[in-house]
């Protein structure tokens, strides 16, 4: 069975020019190379696994020296081939809500 996966990421690069290469190690897919602006961009990338694959790895990371320094963040790894909005993972949504909690009632 294949599973069809989706890497996103925010993303900006120091100057024109910049770009981004996402990498599936594992996965039936090659090396994607995006480029992109110097405004933070959602960028994603389709791939392939199949079913067999229990372990792999990803990198992203810098395409060429041109355009400086890459700055990422909110990365998010989903099923399916369409990108969905970033969204924190519920056990962060917990950890946050449990650190307000404690505040709340060592404050009382």
């Amino acid at each position: 069975m294949t599973r069809i996966n989706l890497i996103s990421v925010e993303a900006k690069a120091a100057s024109s020019g910049g770009g981004l290469q996402i990498d599936p190690v594992g996965a039936s897919a090659s090396t994607q190379t995006i480029s992109i602006t110097t405004s933070w961009q959602r960028y994603y990338a389709i791939f392939k696994s199949g079913s067999s694959v229990s372990t792999g790895s990803m990198s992203i990371y810098r395409a060429s020296t041109s355009g400086g320094a890459i700055q990422l963040r909110k990365p998010m790894l989903e099923l399916g081939n369409k990108p969905s909005d970033w969204s924190p993972a519920p056990e962060d949504l917990a950890a946050t809500a449990t650190s307000y909690i404690t505040n709340i009632n060592s404050n009382n």
